[in-house]
């Protein structure tokens, strides 16, 4: 196994059950429940100075699932290229995520989740064994 398999396999360990899809699918449907109690103001919270807010964490979650989509796209039609990185903080401090409204992040989250679910449903099995 290669160091980044072993990268990978340590979050892979961590999904509960065998039916990875389905818990892609819970788990988004679990944050839009746990986001969807919070008031404008409670999504402004930040555990200390500095750190992000629950907006910027939702933000980033749907940042983050955009890159690893085009990621496993770029992995399942065979793309040679290099991936580009990306930095989190960077991402965050240009978010602006605390100027939109909690609802417009949580929509965006769940078209994203949606695709995200879609991309890899129809993926054939032989192109994600690229991924």
């Amino acid at each position: 196994m290669t160091d980044f398999q072993k990268y990978v396999q340590r979050y892979l360990d961590l999904i509960p059950s065998e039916n990875w899809l389905e818990e892609l699918k819970k788990s988004g449907e679990k944050t839009v429940e746990i986001y969807s109690k919070l008031s404008e103001e409670q999504s402004l919270f930040a555990y200390a100075e500095g750190k992000w807010t629950l907006k910027e964490l939702l933000l980033h979650l749907s940042d983050t699932e955009r890159i690893f989509q085009y990621r496993i796209l770029a992995f399942a039609r065979g793309d040679q290229n290099e991936l580009p990185g990306f930095d989190e903080e960077l991402y965050a401090k240009r978010s602006f995520a605390n100027e939109r409204t909690l609802s417009s992040l949580l929509e965006e989250y769940q078209l994203i989740r949606k695709s995200s679910q879609i991309l890899l449903e129809t993926a054939h099995t032989e192109a994600l064994k690229n991924v």
